[in-house]
């Protein structure tokens, strides 16, 4: 078996297990944000007085319980998002630890290429959480959703996937292009590896991380949400390792990348079409992987279930968010799992920069969802 047919068929088992685990966890960072978000909004709008009488009657009902360690729907952080940040701690500690081993060459990742553009990152990232919002989910949650039945999620995924490759390759390739290279930054020594500033800074990030996702011990009680961001994090490092290792050849390397869900769902679109022109790459196996472990897990937990939509309006929605997931994450070169979980752990500047747009985004459009509603 070549390099090559080891990585795919490595890529297609890490699918696989991605999807299951999805499935089984419902790891979406939409779902945290808008549970967080929201949370935030009903403290600002006066329902500190609720959870108070909350907090009082359910004291005065177990009187042998402190009233401060009560927990009320609004003091519990948002499992989902401390699901999701415990992900991103896995991955960036088991990255990190493989490019120190040697193991992988990160700077021969796309995220560490020396240069992105400073308005394209984090313009695609507002972009892309505000598709991710109206859509309900990013890509990858879409190939989970599609694996148990629900046919919104093929339709978010065409429209994402024709839209990234639109932008990437397409007719608006020349506009991103000339935009790119009038916006190009090279941030320097700041993502140089290992200097003083960076470690600190790394250090800080991971200490926050693991003491926002064991807040409370809440996610330690979500035993499906717990295993499942653990999985989901080792599941970036492996990627890393599959392409780095398995596909280190001198003669035909395979590019050096781990799981992302833009540019390879527009890749498996393609492939469908026109297989005997084109290869699958470890992208495309992946995307094919996720959606038969999500399909395998539901119909083992008897949990599949066809749906569709209920209104035009919806649809509309629905269509609107996967084009601008598709087009925001051709920006961003990634998408929350392909910048907020494989870009950032690798450390990289444009990562944070295109999180932070895609947190932008996804508030944007839940606060103005809530004011039109």
């Amino acid at each position: 078996m070549s390099n090559v047919e080891l990585v795919l068929w490595s890529a297609l088992c890490i699918g696989v297990v991605f999807g299951v685990a999805g499935q089984l966890s419902g790891f979406c960072l939409h779902r945290g944000l808008a549970q967080h978000f929201q949370r935030l909004q009903r403290r600002r709008s006066g329902s500190s007085e609720h959870v108070a009488a909350h907090a009082h009657s359910a004291a005065a009902a177990n009187p042998g319980r402190s009233a401060v360690s009560v927990a009320t729907p609004e003091t519990v952080p948002a499992v989902k998002l401390q699901s999701f940040a415990l992900a991103l701690f896995v991955a960036i500690v088991g990255t990190q630890w493989a490019a120190y081993a040697g193991w992988v060459d990160l700077t021969q990742s796309i995220y560490l290429a020396g240069t992105f553009s400073w308005l394209l990152v984090p313009l695609g990232g507002v972009l892309f959480g505000y598709g991710m919002t109206l859509s309900n989910g990013c890509g990858a949650r879409a190939l989970v959703l599609l694996g148990q039945g629900n046919l919104r999620a093929a339709v978010v995924l065409l429209c994402l996937g024709v839209s990234a490759y639109a932008t990437l390759t397409g007719v608006l390739a020349p506009l991103r292009v000339g935009l790119a290279e009038l916006t190009s930054w090279s941030p320097g020594s700041f993502r140089g590896p290992f200097t003083p500033y960076y470690v600190a800074a790394a250090l800080l990030f991971l200490v926050g991380l693991l003491g926002f996702s064991l807040r409370k011990a809440t996610l330690l009680r979500h035993k499906a949400d717990f295993f499942g961001a653990l999985v989901i994090g080792l599941l970036v490092v492996a990627g890393w390792l599959v392409t780095g290792v398995l596909g280190a050849d001198d003669f035909d390397p395979v590019p050096l990348e781990s799981m992302t869900f833009v540019a390879p769902v527009g890749a498996t679109l393609q492939y469908l079409m026109i297989a005997t022109g084109v290869d699958a790459g470890f992208g495309v196996l992946v995307v094919a992987g996720v959606v038969a472990g999500s399909l395998v897990s539901a119909l083992v937990g008897k949990r599949f279930k066809w749906q569709g939509f209920e209104s035009p309006p919806q649809m509309r929605r629905y269509m609107a968010g996967g084009i601008l997931m598709g087009v925001g994450g051709a920006l961003a070169m990634g998408c929350s799992i392909g910048q907020g979980l494989t870009g950032l752990s690798t450390l990289a500047l444009g990562s944070v920069m295109a999180l932070l747009g895609i947190l932008a985004g996804s508030r944007l459009a839940l606060n103005l969802h809530q004011t039109s509603s």
